[in-house]
């Protein structure tokens, strides 16, 4: 789908975990200052200009090493939320529901994708995994449907400590590869959703992605997607095939 240029996880993982460390962005400063002292070769000025430009260069590179980051430069992609600035409130709308979602804990950049002639945003968590959204036609009770392909305790920590109150276990061999969370008292809402081909689909093709229906949006969350490039292009095949397989037309007709 997209001819992604090739990324290291673990040096962008690296560099990103620098730029969350403030007081190493001003380490090479330090040592500068502190070696120029010691030799007294070097004017004080040229020095802490010197310093000024390590210093800056790090945060640069450090601030802009998310994989997404990488992908979104490399492809030319705009971010989602600075090409749609002008619209307030549908900024706000979608702001006030991610930060609601049970995949999310803190906000990254924002790129958006076109897929099948619709755009859909890509959010970047600080988890190592990816979120992208699409819209409903209606609002929806909060349901989870929780890969527990990621479902370790310490990726649960991170990513799933808001989930919906109420367990609901459904029929087959459903249960052995997905938890389902609702609202209480909406199982024939869930039903309505999680209908039997849908969830053939979901274990057929999507073992290792989680499914959150919240409000009028539909988000798809990705716990290694910023692994590498690979799993990165393997998330967004999903996603070009995830409409038509979902039957996401049929969820927005349920009444």
């Amino acid at each position: 789908m997209y001819d992604l240029s090739a990324f290291d996880s673990r040096r962008l993982k690296f560099l990103n975990w620098l730029g969350h460390q403030p007081w190493l962005i001003f380490l090479p400063g330090i040592c500068l200052v502190g070696g120029s002292v010691y030799i007294k070769f070097l004017g004080t000025g040229f020095v802490l200009m010197l310093a000024l430009f390590a210093t800056g260069y790090i945060w640069l590179k450090a601030s802009s090493s998310l994989p997404g980051d990488v992908f979104g430069y490399s492809n030319e992609l705009d971010k989602f939320f600075m090409d749609h600035a002008t619209d307030w409130n549908f900024l706000k709308n979608q702001y006030q529901s991610l930060k609601r979602s049970s995949f999310m804990r803190h906000e990254n950049f924002i790129w958006s994708v076109t897929i099948q002639n619709q755009e859909v945003p890509l959010m970047f968590t600080d988890d190592g995994g990816c979120v992208a959204w699409m819209q409903l036609d209606r609002s929806f009770p909060h349901l989870v449907v929780d890969s527990l392909a990621d479902n370790h305790w310490f990726h649960r920590q991170l990513a799933k400590a808001n989930v919906p109150p109420e367990r609901i276990r459904l029929e087959g061999n459903f249960p052995d590869y997905f938890h389902v969370y609702q609202e209480p008292g909406q199982q024939v809402m869930t039903l309505q959703i999680l209908a039997p081909d849908r969830m053939l689909y979901l274990i057929d093709n999507l073992r290792d992605i989680n499914l959150e229906i919240q409000d009028n949006y539909l988000r798809l969350y990705a716990a290694h997607a910023q692994r590498s490039s690979h799993d990165f292009q393997a998330y967004l095949n999903v996603l070009g095939s995830f409409q038509i397989g979902l039957k996401v037309a049929g969820i927005n007709n349920i009444r």
